[in-house]
This record gives C-alpha cells, sequence and structure tokens, in this order.
C-alpha cells in the first residue's frame, strides 16, 4: 500500500496533528452569563440540570482568564448553594 493509500485510509500516523480547538471566549462569556441568569430566576432548576450545570460550568469558565474564571465560578458556587438548599427541601 502506497503512502496516499494508507493517508486515505486513515493510516497516516505522522505529519501535521491537525488544527487545535480553541473556543471563541466571547461565546463561552455569553453561555456562562446565560447559566447563571438561568441560576438567578425564580423557578429554580430540577435536579438533573442542576448536576448538568455543576458539572460543565466550571469546565466551561477553564478557558477563561483566571481571575475571570474565578470570579464566576465563586458566583455560580452561591447560587448553586441556595438552588442546592431549595432541591433539599
Amino acid at each position: 500500500m502506497g503512502a496516499a493509500a494508507a493517508k486515505q485510509l486513515g493510516f497516516d500516523l505522522g505529519g501535521d496533528a491537525g488544527p487545535s480547538y480553541a473556543p471563541d471566549l466571547d461565546g463561552v462569556r455569553t453561555e456562562l452569563q446565560e447559566i447563571l441568569r438561568g441560576a438567578n430566576s425564580t423557578l429554580p432548576w430540577d435536579a438533573r440540570t442542576f448536576r448538568y450545570y455543576c458539572t460543565v460550568f466550571p469546565q466551561m469558565a477553564r478557558w477563561l482568564p483566571a481571575a475571570e474564571r474565578d470570579q464566576l465560578c465563586a458566583e455560580f458556587e452561591r447560587e448553586a448553594e441556595r438552588i442546592g438548599t431549595l432541591l433539599a427541601a
């Protein structure tokens, strides 16, 4: 099998790994702010949504600069504590 055929079949293990993924930071900020607005709403999340956002929010925030990440995560943690208390009642 020639090099071109091997590459076409996905067996080419050398060379360029391709483009890396770098998120749109403005999009990340917007989505995190939307999650915070949802957490602040008068109708709290259900338990499944709560667990989902408790997992996803910190992961998404990692893309942001440290100070911004820490501030948003602190805001989220306050809301998560409040919602957790409501769900436990």
